[in-house]
């Protein structure tokens, strides 16, 4: 398999992984800040727990050689489920999605629509940083943030 020379890949860091990072990793590696990617598992490689947790007591008695090539085949035979169930898997995950953005568009523009009344110059302002953001190269993020929240002092007990 080759991917097209026009697809650009963007590297971002699974969800669960992502909290020990320093803060600045946040929006540049975020699913959440990511223009086109809506609901996101960010998880899958995860899945193979539950494989190996099954092999594990069998593993734990082998070799070091054997070991490594039974864990390496307990992944691939995982990964060549998932290609092989690719199709059915991105139609049900589309089904689930189509009425979740009806859902999340209409709330979203109403909840700027409420915005624009009385908070229509920082709006504004908060829209073009995101544009800038968004087109500003993703190793580069040297904008500012229109993600990143100041910590403020005692914000926790508010």
């Amino acid at each position: 398999m080759q991917l097209p020379e026009y697809l650009k890949i963007i590297f971002k860091v699974p969800k669960f992984h992502l909290p020990p990072h320093v803060k600045k990793c946040h929006g540049p590696f975020s699913f959440n800040y990511t223009k086109g990617v809506g609901r996101m598992d960010g998880e899958g490689v995860e899945c193979n727990w539950s494989w190996l947790n099954g092999a594990a007591k069998s593993i734990s008695v082998m070799g070091p050689g054997t070991r490594e090539d039974t864990i390496n085949d307990v992944c691939g035979f995982s990964s060549w489920k998932k290609t092989v169930d690719l199709g059915n898997l991105l139609l049900w995950k589309m089904v689930l999605a189509m009425p979740q953005d009806v859902i999340h568009s209409r709330g979203f523009h109403a909840f700027t629509e409420g915005l624009r009344e009385g908070h229509e110059e920082e709006l504004v302002k908060w829209e073009r940083m995101v544009r800038a953001w968004e087109t500003d190269d993703e190793h580069e993020k040297d904008l500012e943030n229109p993600y990143e929240y100041v910590d403020v002092e005692g914000a926790a007990n508010i």
